[in-house]
């Protein structure tokens, strides 16, 4: 199922608004370059600048002339091959992506120093493009994005930034416990890239062990944690053991506690059912 999106909509903040709040949650960055007279010559988002310059992974969300829909379901579609529950969850966050967005103009976004280290051309700036934070107050928007930042984007660097938002997301909550992008990002490069095609579910899920991404799916569609944490305020995860087939599919997992869910018990050991 496709999820489709209208981005005619965008909602301005007074012209010369400061954004900030109580709380300040984690966002994206973009590469801004400018002209002489310092207007805006282009614009990267960091996700696909870093990707690109720093580990020459070239980003492919296909034809320059797709739209943001088109271009952020691809990748969901790359993602949906391996990891399925992923998928559909990213999909159901990003069906209401604008109506939690509020775009700004006229504004500097508070930077978020989550970004870890990394460089960018001489001549241009990083800049806070999105602010992503838990809504707590009636009217507070999930997503905050710099909308001069926005309308200087192609299609690409927008899908690029509404996935980078669906993706840490998911990082930052209990179920990962993610205190930075850096991750969150080399996720995104794999699956906005042809790496994640030809990949095995092996090793798919020695990605997700890379990036400390919780809960893959088996080639049948269960969910099972990769990982689980001590307590709940562990940071350190302790790897589950998983054993594959001889091609790379998976023969065992174990389940824990949040799989009480899917109506398993706490210390339940499937096989999954090699297919035929």
């Amino acid at each position: 199922m496709k999820y489709a999106l209208a981005f005619a909509f965008v909602f301005l903040a007074s012209p010369h608004a400061h954004a900030s709040g109580t709380t300040v949650g984690n966002g994206g960055d973009s590469v801004v370059c400018y002209n002489a007279d310092q207007t805006i010559k282009s614009v990267t988002f960091f996700d696909y600048y870093e990707a690109n310059v720093i580990r020459n992974i070239d980003i492919d969300l296909g034809a320059p002339s797709l739209s943001v829909d088109q271009k952020v379901n691809i990748v969901l579609d790359r993602i949906r091959r391996l990891n399925p529950n992923r998928a559909k969850r990213y999909a159901l966050w990003y069906a209401k992506f604008l109506r939690e967005a509020r775009f700004v103009s006229g504004v500097e976004l508070v930077d978020v120093p989550d970004s870890g280290t990394g460089y960018y051309p001489v001549g241009c700036s990083l800049k806070q493009t999105a602010i992503h934070q838990e809504p707590h107050f009636p009217g507070d928007a999930r997503y905050t994005i710099n909308k001069d930042i926005w309308d200087k984007m192609d299609n690409t660097n927008r899908a690029g930034l509404i996935l980078h938002e669906l993706i840490f997301r998911e990082a930052v909550n209990a179920d990962n416990r993610h205190t930075n992008s850096i991750s969150v990002r080399y996720y995104h490069s794999q699956v906005a890239s042809h790496l994640t095609d030809s990949m095995s579910l092996k090793e798919y899920i020695e990605l997700l062990k890379l990036v400390q991404l919780r809960w893959a799916d088996t080639h049948d569609g269960l969910p099972f944690p990769v990982f689980t944490f001590a307590d709940e305020h562990s940071a350190n995860p302790i790897w589950n053991e998983i054993d594959f087939y001889s091609d790379n599919l998976i023969k065992h997992a174990p389940f824990d506690r949040a799989c009480q869910n899917f109506g398993f018990p706490i210390t339940f050991l499937f096989s999954a059912k090699k297919p035929l």
